[in-house]
């Protein structure tokens, strides 16, 4: 573990910021020469963190995007080369780093493309997907590089926590820091929260097959005596309160609810010509 002190960290000049994680994280010889993976996404993937692993004896596997700098050109496609268009076509283009280390730069369509940069040789493989077609989910088997499996099972569960966290972000109009890190503490918090559920509940009978309905069903629970005293509780009632049943079919009744319905001004202060 290393905390990174942004622009106070005393980084050399020659290493550039997203690379630096891998030269002083890998810099113990215990990880040298002993077949180690370093998986990377396209933020820290880079040729100058391939070539820190390369001498130090460590295989690099990671996302990049196809127009980082330091990409060699026989890795760019040329104008008028045949462009990947349908799901399930892939290219593999190799290279020689340092005359003596072979390199891989992979290009795979799934739903989007997905470019791989790796140290180690790929073959072609097999995937399922389920492809909605005329309204019916049905699977569907394509060609995919063995590198891109390979690349899902060494990231784990950091690229689908992600997908899961990004799926139910919160989005706050602030240049606050603050609730920007305390909102995403709190995601990252019931995301974390489903997987455990999920693995030690499966299956129980009332645990929710879904994300989503698992956040509805912590939402409802933590609201629940809320809910139930605003609905249950007739001298605590608004004009404008709903029936339960109606309470219930409300998607919009898990926000607001330290909000005020009516606002009424007290008899005393209500006098004519007075617009405070």
């Amino acid at each position: 573990f290393y905390l990174y002190q942004g622009k106070s960290e005393n980084r050399p000049a020659h290493i550039t910021a997203t690379a630096f994680p891998a030269h002083v994280l890998l810099e113990h010889p215990k990880y040298h020469n002993k077949g180690y993976i370093l998986f990377t996404d396209n933020w820290f993937t880079s040729f100058q963190q391939l070539q820190i692993c390369h001498e130090r004896g460590i295989e690099m596997v990671g996302t990049i995007k196809k127009n980082r700098g330091g990409v060699p050109d026989n890795f760019k496609r040329k104008k008028g080369q045949h462009q990947l268009r349908v799901r399930g076509e892939h290219m593999t283009v190799r290279t020689i780093l340092n005359e003596n280390k072979e390199v891989w730069f992979t290009c795979w369509l799934d739903k989007k493309p997905v470019h791989i940069l790796h140290t180690i040789p790929t073959q072609i493989g097999r995937c399922n997907r389920e492809v909605n077609m005329e309204g019916a989910w049905t699977p569907i088997v394509y060609n995919r590089p063995t590198i891109i499996k390979l690349y899902n099972a060494g990231m784990g569960g950091t690229d689908a926590g992600d997908q899961r966290m990004q799926a139910y972000r919160t989005t706050l109009k602030t240049r606050s820091w603050i609730p920007r890190i305390l909102s995403h503490c709190l995601n990252s918090t019931i995301v974390n929260l489903f997987i455990f559920a999920q693995t030690t509940f499966r299956n129980h009978a009332d645990f929710p097959k879904t994300h989503l309905r698992f956040r509805d069903m912590l939402v409802d629970q933590l609201f629940e005596a809320i809910l139930t005293e605003q609905i249950l509780d007739p001298s605590k009632r608004h004009e404008k309160s709903q029936s339960k049943k109606a309470w219930n079919d409300d998607i919009f009744r898990r926000s607001g609810q330290h909000f005020a319905q009516i606002l009424k001004k007290p008899e005393e202060q209500r006098q004519e010509g007075n617009k405070k």
